[in-house]
């Protein structure tokens, strides 16, 4: 009797510090795929006005924040999270070598199909995902709040697109 009462007073002091584990490594992930969109949000904004001031280090800060995602359970969710990682590193180091706005822009595309992927399994607070149908067949962005500013074509279609999917408000 006393051998059940130590064995079960272990599962639970197990299940409480691994749910605890469990709970921090979300918090850490949800913080991390949150950095992952700020900067995200700055570089579509910069090339919403045609500008590529700091696209270069917002970029390089995406890749580093999903090199330590990849570290967290997020990346545990199944291969086509992992997938969806992957490519969003591809894109997002794209973006860093890229050496005009064209070129960004481009590369932004890359980052974006599978942030979208991402955001509409996520469903994060705030944000709403943004389709252009006039760029190379059609380019989806994330955006926050229902105003248009078009990344990839900037003051020559600024307005242009319209919102595809609607995140949770905040």
């Amino acid at each position: 009797m006393k051998r059940n009462v130590i064995y079960y007073i272990s599962i639970c002091i197990f299940l409480l510090i691994s749910s605890s584990v469990f709970a921090e490594d979300k918090n850490n992930s949800d913080k991390i795929f949150d950095g992952i969109i700020t900067e995200y949000m700055k570089i579509t904004d910069t090339l919403s006005k045609d500008k590529t001031k700091d696209v270069k280090r917002n970029s390089e800060k995406i890749v580093g924040l999903l090199e330590e995602l990849s570290k967290t359970k997020f990346n545990s969710k199944g291969k086509n999270y992992k997938d969806l990682i992957n490519k969003m590193e591809k894109g997002a180091k794209k973006l860093v070598k890229a050496k005009n706005i064209a070129r960004m822009r481009k590369a932004l595309k890359k980052l974006s199909t599978p942030m979208v992927k991402i955001i509409v399994l996520e469903k994060p607070l705030g944000v709403n995902v943004a389709y252009c149908s006039m760029y190379e067949g059609g380019a989806k962005w994330l955006t926050a709040g229902k105003k248009i500013e078009n990344p990839y074509w900037g003051s020559k279609m600024f307005s242009w697109g319209s919102i595809v999917f609607s995140g949770p408000e905040k």
